[in-house]
């Protein structure tokens, strides 16, 4: 039998962060290792995670989730589907980012950050601009997309395509 080499941190990471958010101390503590949240998050703070209920996911919340190509992911929820019900996907983006992630099955979401820690500050992660932000931003993602299912099909001219 072939050995398929060491197994991942995030193999183990992900699985070990939810059974302690899943357990009685309900939060975790972990250090922020990329810059793709910046100026927000810095590499090296810390960030207090707690377990979250899909359904209480707010646009403008920082999320941590597992990312198949990248393992876990802690990003800024632009939106999830389903706003009024159970979401299905969530749809996030990195602050320092230009482009949006891939959508993500909401069942891969491992809990909200509620709390940096940079030097001797503690701040919130998220502000009411953030939030506002994300607002706008998916309300432009959903223009856009009504626009091209509606105009798509037809030509420059008003006549349809085909």
């Amino acid at each position: 039998m072939k050995d398929s080499g060491p197994i991942g941190m995030d193999e183990i990471r992900a699985p070990l962060l939810r059974d302690v958010l899943r357990g009685k101390a309900a939060s975790a503590v972990m250090r922020v290792s990329s810059g793709s949240m910046a100026p927000r998050l810095a590499e090296g703070d810390r960030i207090k995670v707690e377990a979250v209920a899909p359904r209480s996911l707010r646009p403008g919340d920082v999320v941590v989730f597992e990312s198949e190509a990248a393992g876990l992911v802690v990003h800024r929820l632009i939106w999830r589907d389903r706003p009024l019900g159970r979401p299905t996907r969530i749809y996030t983006r990195g602050d320092a980012l230009d482009r949006m992630d891939r959508s993500v099955p909401v069942e891969r979401v491992v809990g909200r950050v509620v709390s940096v820690t940079r030097e001797e500050s503690r701040f919130n992660p998220t502000t009411r601009r953030d939030r506002l932000r994300c607002w706008m931003l998916a309300a432009g993602l959903g223009l856009r997309r009504w626009g091209r299912a509606l105009f798509g099909r037809y030509r420059g001219d008003g006549r349809e395509a085909g």
